[in-house]
């Protein structure tokens, strides 16, 4: 068991990362493939890909209230290290939110370098329109992971304090 601050600290920062770990790679296993894209854009096979996402996250997320319940077990948990673990979720989505706007700052030094070399506008926004597409799956992607682990910690937190 921690016996400071800074090893809960840790602990709680470990356990989200493992969490948005192994979101990610099941996002990407289950939903973000081909054969799932296609299944749920034909009519007649949408509803079984559905039904066997569903099926795949309801496992995920038995299996992670399992794991936050046994966290809270092994860290003796106390109303307050629950709160700090929420809030480092919170602080977390705050700050994948705030990336948007230095993306932009980032994103507008880009097309003012490439304009200075005389590459042509319409190629430096399609380049823009990228990398600010891009950045934004990976933030949307982190914030719904947080936001996930946010409700299945309020979940365990309410059936651990009864």
């Amino acid at each position: 068991m921690p016996s400071s601050e800074g090893e809960n600290m840790d602990c709680r920062q470990r356990f989200i990362e493992e969490y948005l770990r192994e979101r990610k790679a099941t996002l990407q296993k289950e939903w973000l493939t081909t054969k799932s894209w296609i299944k749920r854009l034909k009519k007649h096979t949408r509803t079984e890909e559905m039904i066997r996402l569903i099926v795949v996250d309801s496992k995920f997320n038995e299996e992670w209230l399992d794991r936050i319940k046994e966290l809270f077990s092994e860290q003796d948990s106390t109303p307050r290290y629950i709160e700090k673990l929420l809030l480092d979720m919170d602080t977390n989505l705050k700050k994948q939110n705030n990336r948007s706007f230095f993306l932009l700052l980032y994103g507008a030094l880009i097309t003012a370098t490439f304009k200075l070399f005389g590459l042509d506008f319409s190629i430096v926004l399609v380049l823009f329109g990228f990398l600010i597409a891009g950045e934004r799956l990976i933030v949307d992607e982190t914030v719904g992971a947080l936001e996930e682990l946010k409700l299945l910690v309020k979940y365990a937190q309410k059936e651990y304090m009864e």
